[in-house]
């Protein structure tokens, strides 16, 4: 049995209004990431910044790494993540790419950032390794980090010691922060104070939170731990009602999966792309496939399989929905050999693929604002991350990609 990788990287995106773009139909923000609606956007990147691809983004001090990150009230982008120092935090000014820094209590090094209202809550760790047991929270209005209680002890333990413990947040509707583990669930209130909710219906890690158009909250995928002690992909779906504060099983998946990507569509559906349908550390190492992507139609509680292709199989891609509808695929891995995918775009049930990013890297998605994308994350062949502008305006060019017929899925546990 081979433990489960952790890329422990994060890719931001930002946004940059888009500079005379061809006629396309109003759509609102997708709320596809985890947060609540989008109040705030952040400001467009400096003029030098290319309208299309790649360009070089802000400089980061040698030694840090981006964790994670959200839009502020003002348009300016909160980062933090590990550093040789410990935990650190930072403002960005996209416009002039100034960074200020700001004190992180505890040099809490930030794994996961929700926007909740003008605040932004953080989960993090004393050494940037899961689990996430330290929260925080950003006030806009002061410009400081104050420290809240630890998340419970249930949501960041894990049944064996083996395997990371996948620690996951989302933004509720009404301002709260729902904190999944693999065996527990727990609210961060409004007030700073933790309690307890329904479990998820089984244990399991590296599964996806996307919250639904009603407020519900779906939860994809993952590995479990079998009779034997083995690993096996999963395709369990669940779905936390909030209202009622329970979860039921929804429709699984066609395909097992693990470290997969997912984005609510403006259509209220859930595209899913990626991950590993077997229980090796890459996709591909043990000879599987990463699956094909999936949407589901929570209306209907079904799963459609979309087709396979370079553009959508791949593991710790970053999968970002645009404020036009559009949901933008960059970085991660094909195969066992470290292969960068190409960057791609799903504009409304079409494929396209894009310019390829300047550097390979894996990661994943933090903020989403609009048609440029600010990464950071690992380098597939170099260790010092830094920052990097990717343009996606809608006039930029792109070639169509048709999708092949999907593999039947693998199934079985891989040890």
């Amino acid at each position: 049995m081979t433990a489960v990788r952790s890329t422990g990287t994060l890719v931001l995106v930002a946004i940059a209004a888009c500079k005379n773009p061809p006629a396309r139909p109003a759509v609102g923000p997708a709320d596809a990431a985890n947060d609540a609606p989008v109040a705030a956007v952040a400001r467009p990147p400096d003029a030098a910044v290319a309208h299309c691809g790649s360009s070089p983004g802000p400089e980061l001090p040698l030694g840090r790494a981006v964790g994670a990150a959200a839009v502020l009230a003002d348009g300016t982008i909160l980062l933090g993540g590990p550093s040789k120092l410990g935990g650190w935090s930072a403002i960005l000014d996209p416009d002039s790419g100034k960074m200020t820094d700001v004190v992180v209590p505890g040099a809490s090094a930030a794994i996961h950032m929700v926007r909740t209202g003008d605040a932004i809550v953080m989960l993090g760790s004393p050494n940037a390794v899961a689990p996430a047991t330290d929260a925080m929270r950003f006030d806009s209005g002061i410009g400081r980090w104050s420290k809240l209680p630890s998340v419970p002890a249930c949501a960041t333990v894990g049944p064996s010691a083996e395997l990371d413990v996948t620690v996951e947040p989302v933004t509720l509707a009404d301002g709260t922060v729902l904190v999944v583990g693999s065996h527990c669930a727990a609210i961060l209130g409004t007030d700073g104070t933790w309690s307890e909710t329904a479990p998820p219906v089984r244990e399991r890690r590296g599964f996806t939170l996307v919250r639904l158009r009603d407020g519900d909250v779906l939860r994809i995928g993952g590995l479990v731990t079998t009779a034997d002690g083995d690993l096996e992909a999963s395709t369990v779906v669940d779905r936390y009602h909030v209202a009622k504060g329970r979860w039921s099983a929804a429709a699984p998946a066609h395909y097992m999966r693990y470290d997969q990507s997912a984005v609510r569509l403006d259509d209220g559906r859930v595209l899913v792309v990626g991950g590993c349908e077997d229980s090796g550390t890459i996709c591909h190492a043990e000879s599987k496939p990463a699956p094909p992507p999936e949407i589901y139609d929570p209306a209907r509680d079904r799963w459609t399989v979309l087709g396979s292709g370079a553009v959508t199989n791949r593991e710790s891609a970053a999968l970002t929905s645009l404020p036009d509808g559009r949901v933008v695929v960059l970085g991660g891995l094909a195969d066992d050999r470290g292969t960068i995918p190409p960057s791609a775009v799903y504009d409304h049930g079409h494929w396209f693929a894009l310019p390829p990013l300047a550097q390979d890297r894996v990661g994943r998605v933090a903020v989403v604002a609009g048609d440029h994308v600010l990464l950071s994350g690992r380098f597939t062949r170099a260790d010092q991350p830094v920052l990097e502008w990717y343009g996606v305006a809608v006039d930029c060019p792109a070639t169509p990609v048709d999708l092949q017929p999907a593999p039947p899925p693998v199934g079985g546990s891989y040890p």
